[in-house]
């Protein structure tokens, strides 16, 4: 996790370093290990790192090798190997060995269209200082966050969080109060747009071409189309069982040390069981427990000892949970309702103390139905449907 940020406009060298300062003190929690700024006469990019790959040559932002354009980039890009090779047939000469230059080239080739070719998780900003044009881009399912809003000069600012934004002292915040309407009716915010009216959100699989002084074209580069499954079980079983663990293999790629979040529960275990497989060595797992309140301790150590991980293990609570969820509002943006926030922040805090990268099984239960409430809305659903049908039912010809 990195922190990415930038102001576009006229003459933006002229606006007082406090203002970059900002930016970049309040994403220093997003990127503890280096931080770096590049200036051009009408753009500044900004970074916050947290090194995984290339740990040496990897600092951002980072300028080409032959022209003038630079990137700044959160994220990880899983298939930048196979993309590097592909550059380098092309005629791309690289510096690094990072996945940062590989966007970076990706972009020179490929124009707008090079989010197309990236398989990972990103958020980025693109500085062409030739053609005078900022290129913003964001990973298909949104899971890197990129901010954007203008402030009363017309210039445009981009950020990974919104109070960076803030931080800039360039743009107030002006509640949306629909937002909110909607916040309370789902308990969350839909991700096509923020709590507030003037601060906009690059949406997922969507990128953005900004010219200074001139115009702002907004593309979705990819959409799930729908696919209906005409394969047996038995061989749906095999497929999910294959891809879980190529997607696991393409996440084990780092230069530093990976463990895994382990609940003992489904997702969790089979994530951290594919992620042993591919690892020489033990991998540190992490759980947590609540004393006699929720304990899943037992469970994640029997997956642990089957596995074959080192394992490590917590129990909270007290007071101190108090100061901790004060903690938690602090790093949101925006309204945030889901039950599990503490709980991951608790885990995530922990596994940290120890290594810098993590896997978990986050997301299983939507894409399954593993909560009840999914069945649920499922249930309901089809109950809705056969009432709507009875009552448009025409009568027999009898």
């Amino acid at each position: 996790m990195c922190g990415i940020a930038g102001i576009v406009g006229r003459d933006v060298s002229a606006i007082d370093r406090s203002c970059f300062e900002g930016m970049l003190s309040s994403l220093r929690l997003r990127g503890p290990d280096d931080y770096g700024n590049r200036t051009f006469s009408n753009c500044v990019l900004l970074h916050t790192r947290l090194s995984i790959l290339d740990l040496t040559t990897g600092h951002q932002p980072m300028m080409d090798n032959r022209r003038k354009v630079a990137i700044t980039f959160n994220g990880e890009i899983y298939n930048y190997q196979e993309l590097r090779r592909d550059l380098v047939a092309r005629g791309h000469e690289f510096t690094t060995k990072s996945d940062t230059e590989v966007i970076l080239k990706a972009y020179l080739e490929h124009g707008a269209d090079c989010a197309r070719h990236l398989d990972g998780m990103f958020a980025f900003g693109i500085w062409d200082d030739d053609e005078q044009t900022l290129f913003l881009a964001r990973d298909r399912f949104g899971k890197k966050p990129l901010y954007f809003a203008h402030d009363l000069a017309g210039n445009l600012l981009f950020a990974s969080e919104i109070k960076a934004l803030l931080a800039s002292g360039r743009v107030q915040g002006v509640l949306d109060y629909s937002a909110i309407d909607t916040y309370l009716r789902l308990m969350y915010v839909p991700p096509s747009r923020t709590v507030y009216e003037n601060i906009q959100v690059v949406k997922p699989a969507e990128s953005m071409m900004i010219a200074v002084g001139g115009s702002m074209q907004r593309q979705s580069y990819w959409s799930l189309s729908p696919n209906p499954v005409r394969i047996s079980y038995l061989d749906a079983k095999e497929e999910v069982r294959i891809r879980l663990r190529d997607a696991v293999r393409k996440r084990m790629v780092a230069d530093v040390e990976i463990g895994a979040l382990l609940s003992g529960g489904v997702d969790s275990t089979l994530v951290t069981h594919y992620a042993q497989r591919f690892s020489s060595r033990p991998i540190k797992t992490f759980s947590i427990g609540y004393g006699n309140y929720i304990n899943e301790l037992p469970f994640s150590q029997a997956a642990a000892d089957t596995i074959g991980t080192e394992h490590h293990t917590l129990q909270v609570g007290g007071s101190e949970l108090v100061d901790d969820l004060c903690k938690v509002a602090a790093y949101f943006d925006e309204p945030h309702a889901d039950s599990s926030n503490i709980a991951q922040f608790l885990v995530s805090r922990f596994a940290g103390s120890m290594v810098k990268v993590a896997l978990c099984g986050d997301g299983g239960d939507e894409l399954f139905l593993g909560y009840e409430w999914y069945w649920q809305h499922r249930t309901r659903g089809r109950a809705f449907r056969l009432r709507s049908n009875r009552g448009t039912r025409r009568p027999s010809a009898a």
